[in-house]
């Protein structure tokens, strides 16, 4: 079984916040998976936030502080950006773990094969 792609408004879920966050894929523009874009690691930005931060109590509101993600695809890279795949993991600088729950990827198209076509006209490392 192949490793999916994680798409522009995959669900993530940090141990330290009260809800679910939203991906917003801001690091490039030109790839896309059945309509929406592919996220790097270097993808930080989350919308909304991960509800109340358990670091503290009572516990704040969230202000997810990101670092580049790891467990990232290993085949395909755009210049000096790695793809963020289903099982890619990143932490926060307060304290939480931050894994994908839903990659937004469908399964039976437009992900990979979409991606392989276009290795001829963007430029890829990897």
């Amino acid at each position: 079984m192949s490793r999916k792609y994680v798409l522009d408004g995959a669900c993530l879920q940090c141990t330290m916040g009260s809800t679910q966050g939203k991906l917003t894929v801001t690091s490039q523009t030109k790839l896309h998976a059945q309509g929406k874009k592919i996220a790097t690691d270097q993808d930080v930005q989350v919308a909304p936030t991960f509800g109340s931060c358990k670091t503290s109590s009572p516990p704040p509101p969230c202000v997810p502080d990101l670092q580049p993600w790891n467990k990232t695809g290993k085949k395909a890279a755009m210049g000096d950006k790695r793809f963020v795949m289903e099982d890619s993991m990143t932490h926060c600088s307060k304290g939480g773990v931050v894994t994908v729950k839903e990659h937004t990827q469908k399964a039976g198209g437009g992900g990979p094969t979409q991606v392989r076509q276009l290795f001829e006209t963007v430029p890829f490392t990897g």
